[in-house]
């Protein structure tokens, strides 16, 4: 593990078995001696299959997603629940060595980011993450509405972030605007 202030941290599935890890490291970037640049940490219980890749970013950055061998539909999904889940200012990688969906990643992400940041997550957050994942990602699978969906709700978020919406009135508002645009 590296020393002094996490910068980087790695969550691998403890099922990854053979060739599996070495093909989930390279999808993330790295390589078998840039190992001992990480925190490593082991998930068992949500992986399915996972190696996912957290590095801070400078504050105000934002979050990046990087995707390998997850279910298209899933992708542009992910960045709303990262959203969710409170993630800041962190590049984002999820790797599969076989296609999945890798929606159970979104716990991992958790652990890692909890690791790297020191803020913790509570699970009722991350089971909505979850639950708002697998329920977007299942209505993208029509392709014309998948894409707005994704938007429909990345503007539902940043309305609420910003503020503006105060009521359930305002936000069931700014939901039937934003879904007849």
């Amino acid at each position: 593990a590296a020393e002094g202030p996490l910068s980087q941290v790695l969550v691998l599935d403890t099922d990854l078995i053979g060739q599996q890890k070495p093909t989930v490291l390279t999808n993330l970037g790295v390589t078998q001696e840039q190992l001992e640049n990480y925190t490593v940490l082991t998930e068992k219980d949500h992986a399915s299959g996972l190696g996912i890749k957290l590095v801070q970013g400078e504050k105000g950055s934002g979050v990046s997603l990087n995707t390998y061998n997850l279910e298209v539909s899933i992708a542009g999904a992910y960045s709303n629940a990262l959203t969710t889940l409170g993630v800041t200012d962190v590049q984002v990688s999820i790797a599969a060595p076989y296609p999945v969906s890798g929606a159970e990643g979104l716990y991992g992400i958790a652990e890692g980011y909890a690791a790297l940041t020191g803020v913790q997550i509570p699970d009722t957050m991350v089971d909505a993450a979850y639950e708002e994942l697998t329920q977007t990602s299942a209505l993208e699978e029509d392709p014309e509405a998948g894409k707005l969906v994704v938007d429909l709700m990345e503007a539902l978020k940043n309305s609420l972030a910003s503020g503006s919406l105060k009521t359930d009135d305002d936000i069931r508002s700014s939901i039937t605007q934003q879904a007849d645009q």
